[in-house]
């Protein structure tokens, strides 16, 4: 139990697909929401902050 609250608190970094696939099977997720969740699970990707143009 504590590992799914882990989950749903954000701090599962390196959750696999298979137990994501498992917890969408346990919650009757419509397969739009399965992709959803494996959507919300990806990392995050930092962006790059756009570079201000040199001053003149």
């Amino acid at each position: 139990m504590a590992y799914y609250t882990r989950l749903e608190q954000g701090d599962g970094p390196n959750v696999s697909a298979e137990v994501l696939d498992s917890i969408a099977r346990a919650l009757r997720l419509s397969d739009d929401e399965h992709a959803h969740l494996m959507h919300l699970a990806q990392p995050k990707q930092h962006k790059k902050k756009p570079t201000a143009p040199p001053s003149r």
